[in-house]
């Protein structure tokens, strides 16, 4: 099976993977490259400070595939608001997310049991 690496960065430690991991194509590796992006997402983004994470997989041959994640927040002005296309969608996301826990009244999230 190929070898692929994983190089991570967090904008602050570059990470580069010298051993890398055996997968069954660049497929299979570039999909965990996306899982590993938003494990990693959910340990580094623990404040509303701004956040870029990049990621990248090599095979023997270089760069195969690319991906980074930014976390932005700040006040937003007044009326600039818009909506973009896609709510539905958004929307079935989001509810698929939080399919643990349950919207109860006042909008407040309590876990089902």
């Amino acid at each position: 099976m190929p070898r692929y690496y994983f190089d991570l960065d967090n904008g602050t430690t570059p990470y580069r993977d010298a051993e890398g991991l055996e997968f069954s194509g660049a497929t299979a590796a570039c999909a965990a490259m996306r899982r590993t992006l938003l494990e990693v997402a959910k340990e580094e983004i623990t404040s509303d400070t701004a956040k870029r994470l990049a990621g990248t997989v090599r095979d023997r041959d270089g760069v195969i595939w690319r991906a980074q994640l930014r976390f932005e927040v700040g006040p937003a002005a007044r009326g600039s608001q818009k909506h973009v296309g896609g709510g539905k969608q958004l929307t079935r996301y989001v509810r698929r997310i939080l399919a643990p826990a349950k919207v109860t009244e006042g909008n407040s999230l309590k876990a089902s049991r």
